[in-house]
């Protein structure tokens, strides 16, 4: 799943919508905005943060209470953080057509 907050402190940006309908028409994900709580970590096989600089970057671990949880694609990029940047990068730079109408020349 690509799971997402849903705050009002949290922007809305058009990076997260555009990973979220990627992960979900591209990966076949379910997208599930609201709160992973802290006793869940051990749920996910990987983390990511996402906004326009760094479109999406991997988080490695979470300390929280002097209690690390260490995501278990911490070693390397995980396989949907991987391809998500991929698929969203390669339609921003041209090299994946744009089959979605996101991409204006001007």
């Amino acid at each position: 799943a690509y799971i997402t907050p849903k705050s009002p402190s949290i922007l809305n940006s058009i990076t997260n919508r555009s990973l979220k309908y990627l992960a979900m028409h591209e990966l076949g994900l379910k997208v599930i905005e609201g709160d992973i709580f802290i006793d869940h970590l051990d749920e996910l096989i990987e983390a990511g943060a996402c906004g326009t600089a760094a479109m999406i970057t991997p988080i490695g671990s979470i300390t929280y209470q002097d209690k690390k949880h260490v995501f278990p694609a911490n070693e390397t990029i995980g396989l949907y953080t991987k391809e998500l940047y991929r698929l969203l990068s390669g339609i921003q730079y041209g090299d994946i057509k744009d089959t979605y109408g996101w991409i204006t020349i001007l």
